[in-house]
């Protein structure tokens, strides 16, 4: 019986790169939108963990969609985030998530955290088809958020199966999906 590597996708980031994500350690190039700029990666260092670097994408503009995609046909994979809110929202939510089977911008399956203008988190599973967005499921945290937090996003496909969990970072991940 052989055994092989079903990681269609994976990436330690350890490298720095300016004006975009580079290439996946398995994978390919990474494919960004919007401003090649907000897209940079920072190896690692004997301080942190020396083979894994960090991955940043930061947006400044209001209404504006940002998608990181690597080259891959992957339907089933697993994949975790860590998403840090600079503000509390004002006059609008701010919203960040992980996209899984992607087929186009039209087309996705979508685990996201909004930031409310009331300090609330929502999670929200969303599927695209036809570039027409539908909710699936949501379901309010159990925690405020300020300027600065720091939150945990976990998204699982497998099958028909969609997953997700969100918890903030620093404390224990939950064992329940």
């Amino acid at each position: 019986c052989a055994i092989t590597d079903q990681n269609l996708a994976v990436d330690d980031y350890n490298r720095t790169t300016a004006g975009g994500w580079g290439t996946a350690t398995t994978g390919g190039a990474w494919t960004v939108s919007g401003t090649a700029a907000h897209y940079t990666t920072v190896a690692g260092t004997a301080q942190t963990i020396p083979w894994i670097g960090t991955a940043y994408q930061s947006n400044t503009a209001v209404d504006t969609v940002h998608l990181s995609t690597i080259s891959s046909t992957i339907l089933n994979s697993e994949q975790r985030i860590t998403i840090t809110v600079p503000v509390i929202a004002t006059g609008a939510e701010i919203d960040a998530g992980l996209i899984s089977r992607f087929a186009d911008a039209s087309n996705y399956y979508m685990m996201e955290l909004r930031f409310a203008t009331n300090q609330t988190i929502d999670l929200r599973l969303q599927r695209r088809v036809a570039g027409t967005t539908t909710s699936i499921d949501s379901v309010t945290l159990l925690v405020r958020y300020v300027a600065g937090s720091s939150i945990r996003l976990a998204f699982k496909t497998s099958g028909t199966l969609l997953q997700g969990k969100a918890w903030v970072d620093g404390t224990i991940e939950p064992a329940d999906w």
